[in-house]
């Protein structure tokens, strides 16, 4: 798997933290922010923290924000006598408490900004690397937002990066007005993809989601309770068709390494797959063509079309009020309503997803689920690509098990 790295924002030296034997297991603690006047430490208690990283194999690569504040990030790029205090207390803390890394997560900057925010990785780069301290840097996925993404010159940034971080997640936001998945494969291998054009492969690293969302189209502009013991009766039944959570065709190793894709195949493609090379293959998702490189034995020649919702049951209609809310639900939390509502979850193929669409009497729920086997999947294009490693966000959001099955078997 190669470096597999944490962020941890909670920062508590007391969370479940297992030994993980990974090639380098990296935890990325977000204690540290750019201030009008310098490096701000957000945690008074890093002395204990850093400890137990420490005994538990970690190396430690702080994370390093601008707390997504364009003005004053303008402001310290705009101030090269302030970005040299930042570079040396950079170095003196990485110093004190023996830090292998650091990882800087500078997000909605102005696009203004782009060449300047370059440089500043470069004088940082240039520090650390002479003390031998790592430097990593998170990036959205590839797309034509200017603060957000068109921002990060990758390819400008790659050569003063150890690694690079794309933060393959979000593909439906909490400000979406549609319901849709966090991560689903098709849009997380793109993400990859696009970044591989501009950064060597193996300086990247998979940022995979510890969490999901869960949608509900309300029909009377209500929210759901917190406490799904308080939600109202299912008034649908369970999907007919479908591979079923729980079910035996779910097991892990049953799931092979990359989805399968039916496409209909060129002449050419038909060729390669005979002489077993890759071929690169366009599959369309919601009206977006996306490119996939296919090894030969995940091609059939025949049609299909990817979708985002399955078809399971039809939306509660309702009375006019309609609503679409979102939360945020961490795969810990998801559990208790994978087990509730099992028969209503569906294994989606095309996604990689299990899907749950519920209808109550007073809206729909709808979650594309995070768990093993989904992450399972997305880890392989680490594999299938030469990726340097993959990064989790976040320490905190995964369920006890996580540690036990997953990260033992699949991160190693």
């Amino acid at each position: 798997m190669g470096t597999v790295l944490f962020w941890d924002p909670v920062m508590k030296e007391d969370a479940n933290l297992p030994s993980l034997q990974t090639h380098q297991p990296v935890m990325s603690p977000c204690a540290f922010r750019l201030t009008e006047s310098g490096i701000e430490l957000r945690n008074p208690d890093f002395d204990m923290l850093a400890s137990t990283y420490t005994s538990k194999g970690y190396a430690m690569w702080p994370l390093l924000d601008n707390n997504f504040n364009p003005k004053l990030t303008h402001q310290i790029l705009s101030n090269s006598r302030l970005q040299d205090t930042m570079v040396r207390q950079l170095v003196g803390y990485a110093l004190l408490y023996d830090f292998k890394g650091y990882n800087i997560d500078f997000e909605n900057i102005n696009y203004s900004d782009k060449d300047a925010l370059t440089a500043f990785v470069a004088k940082i780069s240039q520090a650390c690397h002479a003390y031998d301290i790592k430097l990593s840097m998170d990036v959205t996925p590839l797309s034509d937002s200017p603060n957000w993404s068109l921002v990060y010159d990758r390819a400008a940034l790659a050569p003063h990066l150890d690694y690079l971080m794309v933060m393959a997640y979000d593909q439906f936001g909490r400000s979406s007005t549609k319901a849709g998945p966090v991560a689903s494969f098709p849009w997380v291998e793109r993400a990859v993809q696009n970044t591989i054009d501009l950064v060597p492969p193996s300086k990247v690293l998979l940022g995979m989601p510890l969490y999901m969302r869960l949608w509900y189209e309300s029909s009377d502009g209500r929210d759901l309770p917190k406490d799904i013991r308080d939600w109202p009766a299912v008034v649908g039944a369970p999907p007919m068709k479908g591979v079923k959570y729980g079910e035996a065709k779910t097991e892990a190793a049953e799931t092979p390494a990359l989805p399968m894709l039916v496409q209909v195949v060129t002449a050419e493609q038909e060729n390669a797959r005979r002489v077993k090379q890759p071929v690169i293959m366009p599959v369309e998702l919601d009206g977006e063509t996306y490119k996939r490189r296919v090894l030969p034995r995940h091609i059939k020649t025949a049609p299909k079309k990817l979708t985002t919702t399955p078809s399971t049951s039809s939306a509660h209609k309702g009375s006019g009020k309609s609503k679409l809310f979102v939360r945020t639900l961490t795969m810990a939390d998801s559990e208790d309503i994978l087990k509730a509502y099992k028969d209503y979850v569906v294994w989606n193929d095309d996604l990689q997803l299990y899907y749950l669409e519920l209808p109550l009497t007073t809206g729909t729920v709808k979650i594309w689920f995070e768990d093993e086997k989904s992450l399972k999947a997305k880890a392989g294009l680490v594999q299938a690509y030469g990726l340097g490693g993959a990064a989790f966000w976040r320490k905190g959001f995964e369920p006890l098990h996580f540690w036990q099955r997953f990260a033992k078997h699949e991160l190693t």
